[in-house]
């Protein structure tokens, strides 16, 4: 019927884009928010930990830490975006004020190679970690 591997892979691909028009349907079918959210924060301080090794070796920005810095920028913008401004009163603007640090500790590296801000970031990244872990299980969603 297929004629190879990959002619399957897209009519596959097309029937499941079919059934599942709103990547909003997938996410709740697969995987809750919280567990979304945790894996954000566990790989942005997973990120932060490995660029601290990569700039530990000569305590210079080389390649590995711009492009460490820049994920890591990447994964503070997804998990700011996913802050509920309307519910979120004083915590929401607390969260925002933490992920633009880390944010701003990775433009501090890749534009100015200033390493100073990266503890800092890393402190906020596993207090994050901890206090998502802490939430208790009847409230996660």
């Amino acid at each position: 019927m297929y004629k190879n591997q990959y002619e399957k892979e897209i009519v596959s691909d097309k029937e499941l884009s079919r059934k599942k028009s709103n990547v909003n349907d997938i996410v709740q079918d697969t995987i809750s928010k919280y567990d979304i959210v945790l894996k954000l924060i566990c790989g942005l301080e997973e990120e932060i930990v490995k660029l601290k090794k990569a700039v530990s070796i000569d305590f210079e920005v080389n390649e590995e830490a711009v492009d460490r810095a820049e994920k890591i920028s990447k994964i503070a913008f997804a998990l700011q975006s996913c802050v509920d401004d309307k519910e979120g009163g004083d915590l929401a603007k607390n969260l925002h004020w933490l992920y633009r640090f880390v944010r701003f500790s990775c433009k501090r590296l890749i534009d100015n190679e200033d390493l100073t801000y990266i503890k800092p970031a890393h402190l906020i990244a596993k207090d994050l970690k901890e206090g998502w872990l802490g939430i208790p299980s009847e409230q996660r969603n």
